[in-house]
Parts: C-alpha cells; structure tokens; sequence
C-alpha cells in the first residue's frame, strides 16, 4: 500500500513550522518528485516500491501520511494543527524531546495509540473514558494519543465522513476525550474502517512504525491490556 506526502512534505531539507509554536523539523529527501512523493527511505521498510507491507492493519507497517485535519486544545469548527506520521517517527528515533513536548506534551514516544469511535456508538463512551482517566500512566509509557471520529455508528455505507466539528462534539462532548490530546475525523481517509465495528484500539510501535495490536473495544473493557502492550514493546 502506497502512502504519500505532499511536495510540501517531501522536498530535500525542507523544514516543517507548525502553528503553535513549536521547534523545526528537518525532514531527509523523500525519495519522490512532482506533486507528490513517496515515503524515502529513512521511513521504516525502506519507502516508496521498497518491497514493505504498508497498511492500517495488525502486523503491517502503517503508511507515511500526513493527518491534515487535526484539532488539539479547546473544541473547534475548523482543523488547527496536523500530525506527519514520518516526523513523529523521527522525533521519536532522535528523542527529540523538545519537539515531542512541544506538540504532544510528552517527553518520549515508544507507541502512537489510535482510539477510534463513532457517533451514537453507545460503546464508545466506555473505553475513551478509561483511556482518559489513565493520561498520566499512558504518557508515562510514551503513548502519544490520538482520538478518531469519522462515521455514525449506524451509516452502514461508511461513505459520509463526519465534519471536524461533529467529530470533536462526539469525542470531547460524549466519549470523555481530553482536549490536550490530538482528535480527527480522518477526512482524508486513511484508516481502513470498512467493518464499521467501534470503537477500535490501534497500537503502533513507533521504533518501526509496526501495528502490534488493532483490537475491538470489546477486547479492551479497561485500559489494562493496553498497558500491558505498552509495557511489552521492547518484546513483542
């Protein structure tokens, strides 16, 4: 599976501002030309044809996007910041601990966490609660957190994607979500969620950006086996 990166992301030496007052970045060459390019081969499995299994799914190797819409902080209509799937990789192999507490307010990252949930899933509400009451232990054990929120538990067509605003009513106003943690409604469809099953849990080790767990909210009723995970991903 292909993943690319805008020219933006992926011309030599380019270097990434955000918006809230964060540090630079240096990106290597990402391999590609025109207006979009492939992840180089500094991204885990070597980038681009390199031959690597690249998908949102347990085992894989999870692509080099760009998350574009991304709100963080207060709830708003509109996106206010991004997640470069490949500049949380390097920040996390560099221990870049100055940009990792800049916009994830963690001094290290060993797993990016994905939650997963839907409007008027009645479920939901139960495991992004309990990841929300255990913020200090799951930032402990490096999780940089992310809330997605893309459908309505009943739109079987899985074609409608929910607004920024809608999704951040359901992750913030129902399921307990915290602000200071990242949120998306995924528009830009990245995450494969063609079984419409909420909510879901994704662990990616950020040492090879390998899925070493994509499991049901229902093999998650607390946040226990997800800390074991975490605590295990030296081993696993």
């Amino acid at each position: 599976m292909k993943a690319f990166f805008r020219t933006a992301f992926v011309i030599a030496s380019l270097v990434i501002v955000s918006a809230c007052g964060q540090d630079n970045i240096t990106l290597p060459d990402g391999g590609g030309g025109g207006t979009t390019g492939e992840c180089g081969s500094w991204y885990p499995g070597g980038g681009g044809d390199a031959g690597g299994d690249y998908q949102f799914a347990e085992g894989s190797t999870l692509p080099c996007f760009v998350w574009e819409s991304v709100r963080n902080g207060p709830k708003g209509a509109e996106p206010n910041t991004y997640i470069n799937v490949g500049e949380l990789y390097l920040m996390a192999k560099n221990n870049d601990t100055a940009m990792l507490q800049a916009k994830f307010g963690i001094g290290e990252a060993r797993a990016l966490v994905v939650a997963v949930s839907a409007e008027q899933c009645s479920n939901c509400p139960v495991l992004m609660g309990a990841l929300a009451d255990d913020k200090d232990q799951l930032e402990a054990l490096g999780a940089v957190m992310v809330g997605v929120c893309r459908h309505n538990f009943f739109d079987t067509s899985m074609e409608t994607n929910l607004t920024m605003e809608e999704a951040d009513e359901v992750l913030l106003d129902e399921d307990g979500w915290l602000e200071d943690w990242h949120r998306t409604n995924d528009t830009e469809r990245h995450m494969d969620l063609a079984d419409g099953i909420y909510p879901k849990l994704a662990v990616i080790r950020l040492s090879d950006m390998k899925v070493v767990d994509l499991g049901t909210g229902a093999e998650y009723p607390d946040v226990g086996p997800l800390i074991t995970i975490l605590q295990g991903l030296d081993s696993m």
